[in-house]
C-alpha cells in the first residue's frame, strides 16, 4: 500500500483489500463478517485492476479485524478521533479531500493536495451494488449512539461528510497510524 502523511498521521492512500479469512459472498449475515468486491468482480474492481476499489466490508468485519489487531506496526482502522484529525487538517483545503473523477476513459483522473486519492468506490446494500461512479464511503470503528456504524465520505463536489450507516452495508476501508 502507498502511504501519505496528513498532519500527525499516516494514511494508506488505497482502499484495503485484506481478505482475512472473511467470507467474500453476498449471503453473509451480521454474525458472519463479510466483504464483497464490487459487482462480485475482483478482476475488475480489485486493487490490481484499473478501478482499484478493493473490498467493501460490512461494519462487523471492520470491528472483527480491528479487535483482532491484524494490522502491523500501529496501523488501524480509524476511529472517530482519527476522522476528527483528518477533517480538521484536510477537510477544508483549497483542493480538499474529495472523491476523484469517476472512471470514464480508463483512468480515475484528479487528486487532492495530499494524494489521499479517495476513489468513488460505491457501496453494497441489501444485495445491490451501486454508486460506483458517485461517491466514496469509508468505515470507521465508531458506533453512533443510535447503534449505527460511523462512516465518512467524499464525492466530487462535497469536501467531507460523516454519517451513521446500517452496519450491514459494504463500504471501503482505509488504515491510519500516528507518526
Amino acid at each position: 500500500y502507498n502511504v501519505v502523511k496528513i498532519g500527525s498521521q499516516l494514511w494508506i492512500n488505497e482502499n484495503l483489500q485484506y481478505e482475512y479469512g472473511l467470507p467474500i459472498n453476498p449471503n453473509s449475515t451480521p454474525s458472519t463478517p463479510a466483504a464483497w468486491y464490487y459487482n462480485k468482480n475482483k478482476n475488475q474492481y480489485g486493487l490490481d485492476s484499473i478501478y482499484k476499489v478493493g473490498l467493501l466490508y460490512n461494519w462487523y468485519a471492520v470491528i472483527e479485524m480491528s479487535e483482532n489487531n491484524i494490522f502491523p506496526n500501529g496501523w488501524r482502522i480509524p476511529d472517530n478521533d482519527d476522522i476528527d484529525k483528518l477533517q480538521n487538517k484536510a477537510g477544508n483545503l483549497s483542493t480538499p479531500l474529495k472523491a476523484i473523477s469517476a472512471p470514464s476513459v480508463n483512468n480515475w483522473g484528479g487528486t487532492d493536495e495530499y494524494n489521499f486519492n479517495a476513489l468513488p468506490t460505491g457501496l453494497y446494500e441489501a444485495g445491490t451494488f451501486r454508486s460506483i461512479d458517485v461517491d466514496c464511503n469509508l468505515w470507521t470503528t465508531y458506533e453512533t449512539p443510535a447503534n449505527l456504524g460511523r462512516a465518512y465520505g467524499f464525492d466530487s463536489t462535497t469536501k467531507f461528510w460523516r454519517y451513521g450507516a446500517d452496519k450491514t452495508k459494504g463500504y471501503a476501508v482505509r488504515l491510519c497510524k500516528d507518526v
